[in-house]
């Protein structure tokens, strides 16, 4: 009487150890897709920000690049209609700094 009430114990343990295993499988295998999906909003949102920055930092080199320019122009040709030419390109690019960069020099 004794063995079988063990058996049926053993039993019981057994379904009750296998349930609490398959719960936390698929309680794992929920937080692995709940992680993966905040690592691919971070990583997309990480994207958004280096795009954003790539931007703005091409926008301070074309800067850079049109008053080097302008300022060639001005010191290797010296003649005061090419620094006329030279004043107005550098207001028009600081002005267009803030909008989308469209660059037009002599």
């Amino acid at each position: 009487m004794d063995i079988k009430l063990t058996e049926n114990v053993m039993q019981l343990f057994k379904i009750l150890f296998d349930a609490i295993r398959k719960n936390l499988f698929a309680a794992l295998l929920s937080a692995a897709l709940i992680a993966i999906i905040f690592l691919y909003n971070d990583l997309r949102d990480n994207d958004e920000t280096n795009n954003t920055l790539l931007r703005e930092e091409n926008k301070r080199q074309a800067l850079e690049l049109a008053e080097t320019r302008a300022l060639l122009l001005k010191y290797v040709l010296g003649s005061k209609e090419i620094e006329k030419k030279v004043i107005n390109n550098d207001s028009l690019i600081k002005s267009q700094i803030k909008t989308p960069l469209k660059i037009i020099l002599p």
